[in-house]
């Protein structure tokens, strides 16, 4: 997703959106943004698959752990 920093406002930035929407985000997602700026913004799958796949495996060794513990 694309979005332009329509303009700065103290400690946020107006973005547009494609939907010609607007939205404020927290200048320190973007630092040193100014009005104008393009920015695109996208899913990192991999990484997300990474975490997903660690976030299943501490939540199997919890589950296996706590039915080791109710025997």
């Amino acid at each position: 997703m694309k979005i332009i920093i329509d303009r700065i406002e103290g400690e946020l930035a107006v973005a547009q959106l494609p939907d010609m929407t607007f939205i404020n985000l927290p200048l320190k997602l973007l630092p040193g943004a100014k009005d104008g700026d393009c920015y695109t913004i996208e899913k990192d799958l991999a990484e997300t698959t990474e975490r997903w796949s660690n976030m299943q495996d501490r939540f199997n060794r919890l589950k296996k752990s706590n039915d080791n513990n109710n025997r």
